[in-house]
């Protein structure tokens, strides 16, 4: 329809926008050293050393340790695939629900396909149940709500940061995420 349109041509202008992955490294900082593909191939293969809760989020996703290769690493692991007819969650409600870890499939194929950063999301079978392993982003200083807690300030250039969260809200419009929320946004 002509909204998602919209939606898309603004998404790839503010993606335009926005500094490429390089551009955002930190000076001094270590490249990566996997691509997006051997980081897939990773996820796939991948053998789960250990498992415990992500620590947030109300679907019980994990976060796994995996080895692979001579490389251990983490992975958030979501196994959530469920459907409603209608959907209550306190006051609001939702008509033809769905929630699946098959959402962070393909949010990162179309990521890819539109030059977007998002951390790279394979389908596995994990302890028997299809998932999405997605790749652990590393160094974390904090979650939206942790900042706004601690007053401090919107990151060392607020322009580029103001730019990014432009572009996650267009995104969530595309993807029709409706699970943003202070505790998800890194």
């Amino acid at each position: 329809n002509s909204t998602r349109r919209t939606l898309v041509a603004i998404l790839l202008a503010l993606s335009c926008a926005v500094p490429t992955a390089a551009a955002q490294a930190p000076a001094g900082a270590p490249a990566p050293t996997l691509t997006h593909v051997e980081m897939g191939n990773y996820l796939l293969k991948g053998e789960i050393s250990r498992m415990r809760s992500a620590g947030a989020g109300v679907t019980d996703s994990k976060r796994a340790t995996l080895t692979y290769g001579g490389l251990t690493h983490d992975a958030h692991i979501q196994t959530v695939d469920e459907a409603k007819t209608i959907f209550q969650a306190g006051k609001k409600s939702e008509s033809n629900f769905k929630d699946t870890y098959r959402f962070n499939v393909a949010a990162y194929r179309l990521s890819t396909l539109l030059g977007l950063r998002v951390p790279v999301s394979v389908e596995r079978r994990v302890n028997g149940a299809m998932a999405a392993g997605t790749w652990w982003v590393d160094d974390v200083a904090m979650d939206e709500e942790g900042r706004n807690k601690s007053k401090a300030p919107l990151g060392p250039d607020p322009v580029r940061t103001t730019q990014q969260l432009s572009v996650m809200r267009a995104w969530d419009e595309l993807i029709e995420n409706k699970d943003r929320n202070q505790g998800n946004i890194l």
